[in-house]
C-alpha cells in the first residue's frame, strides 16, 4: 500500500496580522490588465480570476461574503515555514496531499511548480499585505519572493530563521544576522554580509516594504506590466543579478498558479 503525507492547511504562524487588511484597495484596474494580457491563461482562467477581482472592488459586500466568494479569511494565521511541511514528496504525493487540501488543476504542473503553487497559497495574506504596503502588483510580490526567499520550493535559511523574504541588508533597529551574498573585502575575497533579522510579522513587512518603498523604485510602479516593472527595478538597483526576465516570467506565471488554489464555495 502507497503511503501519503496528509498535511492540514491550518494555517497558525507564529503571530499573526494586528490589522485587519481589506483587500478591496487593491490596484484592480492594474491587476485586470495583468490578467488579460497574460497569454499563459485560458479564457476560462481569466473570466475566474476576473470575477474575483469583481468582488474585491466592491466595496459594499461585507466581510462575511467576501470570505465566502474569495480564496481565504481576510485575517487568516498562517504556520511558519509551510514549505518545509511538504519536503520530500513525490510529484505524486504532492498531488495526493494537495487533492486533498482542496487544490485543482493540479495534472499540468511537474514537482517544482507543485511546490509554488503550495507555497503561492501559503503566503497569499503576506502577498496581499506586502501589495497593500508598497502598491506593486501581487504577481510581482510573489515572483520576487520566490526568487529571493525559497530555494527549491522551501525557504531560505534567512527566511526560515529570521523572517527575512526579500534578503532584507541589515537597517537599525532590526535584528542582525550574517549570510554571504553580494560583500567582498579589499581583496575581493567573498565575506558575509549584515542582514535584517525579525521577530514579528509586521516587522517583516514592514521591513521588506520599506525596500520597496525607496524613492528610486517608485517610477516602476507605474507600468501595467511585469517585463517592464521587473526591468526598472533593476535598472534602478534593487538587485544585481541580470535575471530580472526570469522575475518577470515568474510573476506572469502567477495568476495561473492561483487558479490552483482551492476555493471556498
Amino acid at each position: 500500500m502507497k503511503k501519503y503525507v496528509i498535511i492540514s492547511i491550518i494555517l497558525i504562524f507564529s503571530c499573526s496580522p494586528d490589522k485587519n487588511y481589506i483587500r478591496g484597495s487593491i490596484n484592480q484596474e492594474k491587476e485586470v490588465l495583468i490578467i488579460s494580457k497574460n497569454d499563459k491563461l485560458s479564457d476560462e482562467e481569466k473570466d475566474e480570476l476576473l470575477s474575483d477581482l469583481e468582488i474585491m472592488k466592491d466595496t459594499s459586500v461585507s466581510e462575511e461574503n467576501r470570505k465566502k466568494q474569495w480564496l481565504r479569511p481576510l485575517n487568516v494565521k498562517w504556520e511558519k515555514n509551510p514549505g518545509m511541511l511538504i519536503k520530500g514528496l513525490t510529484r505524486e504525493q504532492l498531488i495526493h496531499t494537495m487533492l486533498r487540501a482542496g487544490f485543482k488543476k493540479l495534472d499540468r504542473w511537474d514537482a517544482p511548480m507543485l511546490r509554488r503553487v503550495w507555497l503561492a497559497y501559503n503566503y497569499d495574506q503576506f502577498f496581499w499585505d506586502m501589495h497593500e504596503k508598497t502598491g506593486f502588483p501581487i504577481s510581482i510580490i510573489y515572483s520576487y519572493f520566490i526568487i529571493e526567499a525559497t530555494i527549491n520550493g522551501q525557504e531560505s535559511k534567512l527566511m526560515r530563521e529570521h523572517m527575512n523574504p526579500g534578503g532584507v541588508k541589515y537597517v537599525k533597529g532590526a535584528g542582525k544576522t550574517k549570510a554571504l551574498d553580494d560583500c567582498y573585502n579589499s581583496k575581493g575575497k567573498p565575506i558575509p554580509c549584515d542582514f535584517s533579522s525579525y521577530n514579528s510579522y509586521e516587522d517583516m513587512i514592514n521591513g521588506w516594504a520599506r525596500v520597496f518603498n525607496q524613492k528610486r523604485y517608485a517610477r516602476c510602479k507605474s507600468f501595467d506590466n511585469a517585463p517592464d516593472i521587473c526591468k526598472c527595478l533593476y535598472k534602478s538597483g534593487y538587485h544585481t543579478a541580470n535575471n530580472w526576465k526570469d522575475r518577470a516570467d515568474i510573476s506572469r506565471g502567477y495568476w495561473s498558479v492561483r487558479s490552483s488554489f482551492p476555493r471556498n464555495d
